[in-house]
């Protein structure tokens, strides 16, 4: 890899595990999946970062960095910004070494998260909620490192935060190795970049021939549209459902090594949808009993696009479990969205008397599977003299079948309409 920077080898990232304390970072478990196996038809393996004591992969890379620092630099205090994985990295790593630190949250970040937080960082960690998104957050923490003297601790353009995050796939390779499976390809989340680049870094001497896949939500998806760009690229907006990955724009640092590795045929980068992504978390809860973060099951989400690829076993990091339960029913709402046992449909009525009720006289062999939970009429014309009628249904059955009724019904009649990807505000 011809790079400005000297990146970290295996031997490296090897040397940083091992300085790993065993009661601050764990071997996580790498399972073999059957439920995905079969459903996919290629060897599904779990690598379970969930079960870090943080429930996160970010212990490594914080880890990491804080070990790096000198005695002045840990006396100056640490300072981070996270939308909650890093914060708790940062706030375990702190309280371990007795240093005191600063953690800048974006307002966004949900209440379990900050919560951990601070159980994690104890005394030694002050919070501050800052920001309404991570990269708004991200410049407030530079200015209070630049007016403090604090040192920073980056949620991932950072080399030794890299070094750390590449310990993961580091004992996935010793792991394989051990279990005489071969590895065709590592999935991983993308937010800013840590993760997908210490992957790179790790699997290039372990295992050059595997691929490596890197997973970003719709509405985040800052690497891929970075790499389109020849450069590091700052989304003008960004969806922070999946508010692990909910990042704006990629590090220097990862967005070099991920590029060279793409342009080396190593890497390819996926989007997922919201929808999708939550069907998966639902599946993973209700069937297998793992609770996911949305960013945390991004790497299984992908895997039905990810097989065609290799017949060799692949493996999915479950980057973290940080999950709080509130968002729950709206978890699955999109993930009845995505089964299609739910729709939100917005239909164009004529202005005129008895409109609504013909429409319901068409739709009646359909109706009698279905329930309406949702029903909004615009009287403002969208087009002429033509007013939509935005309609929740939701098959009594859970059964996909019932909504395509409705669907067909619709079509049989000439309705114009048009399905949306989530309840309206």
């Amino acid at each position: 890899m011809n790079t400005s920077h000297p990146f970290p080898s295996a031997k490296d990232i090897r040397a940083t595990r091992e300085s790993f304390p065993a009661d601050l970072v764990r071997t996580t478990p790498l399972q073999p999946h059957n439920r995905l196996s079969h459903l996919h038809n290629v060897n599904t393996l779990l690598k379970r970062e969930d079960l870090q004591g943080i429930r996160s992969y970010k212990i490594r890379g914080a880890l990491a960095k804080v070990l790096s620092l000198s005695d002045e630099e840990r006396r100056r205090g640490l300072a981070g910004a996270s939308a909650g994985n890093n914060a708790q990295g940062i706030a375990a790593a702190g309280a371990f070494m007795e240093t005191n630190g600063t953690i800048f949250m974006p307002r966004i970040t949900p209440t379990q998260k900050i919560e951990a937080t601070r159980n994690h960082g104890g005394q030694w960690m002050n919070i501050r909620l800052e920001g309404d998104t991570f990269d708004e957050t991200a410049r407030l923490t530079h200015q209070f490192c630049e007016e403090t003297g604090a040192t920073l601790i980056h949620p991932f353009d950072d080399l030794k935060v890299i070094e750390g995050q590449g310990t993961v796939s580091l004992e996935i390779s010793n792991q394989m190795r051990e279990m005489r499976r071969r590895l065709g390809a590592v999935i991983t989340a993308v937010g800013g970049g840590g993760l997908l680049a210490g992957t790179i870094l790790t699997m290039r001497e372990t295992n050059p021939d595997a691929l490596i896949i890197g997973v970003e939500p719709e509405g985040a998806d800052c690497m891929a549209q970075s790499i389109a760009a020849g450069h590091p690229f700052t989304l003008p907006h960004i969806d922070t459902f999946v508010d692990g990955a909910a990042v704006a724009r990629p590090g220097d640092l990862t967005f070099e090594i991920v590029s060279q590795a793409i342009a080396e045929g190593r890497v390819r980068l996926l989007k997922i949808s919201k929808n999708q992504l939550c069907a998966t978390m639902a599946d993973m809860l209700q069937i297998d009993g793992i609770i996911a973060e949305p960013a945390g099951a991004l790497s299984v989400a992908a895997l039905e696009q990810v097989v065609p690829w290799t017949d060799d076993d692949v493996v999915s990091v479950i980057s973290g479990g940080n999950f709080d339960m509130r968002r729950m029913p709206k978890i699955l709402q999109h993930a009845d969205l995505y089964r299609r046992t739910k729709v939100f449909v917005s239909i164009i009525l004529p202005d005129r008397p008895r409109a609504l009720a013909e429409l319901l006289q068409h739709l009646d062999p359909a109706l009698e599977d279905l329930n309406i939970c949702y029903m909004n009429y615009d009287d403002e014309p969208s087009v002429g003299n033509e007013f939509p009628l935005t309609v929740g249904f939701e098959s009594k059955h859970g059964k996909a079948e019932e909504i395509q009724a409705l669907v067909a019904a619709l079509d049989a009649h000439n309705y114009s309409y048009r399905e949306l990807s989530e309840k309206p505000a």
